[in-house]
């Protein structure tokens, strides 16, 4: 019984696991279209920061309260 509980939230899984991925593609290939400059600028924070992590502020956070609403 434990298996097929099991089998089926894989199943179910796997298919929201591609529909997510499909989504963040389509996302991303607009993102880049459509703000080309910003995604440059964001992927050169993120490998200066991925270099030395420690010790560097996270670029993940940040302290504008309207940043992460939509315009």
């Amino acid at each position: 019984m434990t298996g097929n509980s099991l089998l089926r939230k894989l199943v179910e899984a796997m298919t929201q696991a591609v529909e997510h991925r499909r989504a963040f593609d389509e996302f991303d290939q607009n993102l880049r279209a459509e703000r080309p400059q910003e995604v440059e600028a964001w992927e050169k924070e993120y490998e200066e920061w991925d270099r030395e992590p420690k010790g560097s502020p996270c670029i993940f956070d940040t302290t504008d309260p309207g940043a992460c609403v939509p315009t």
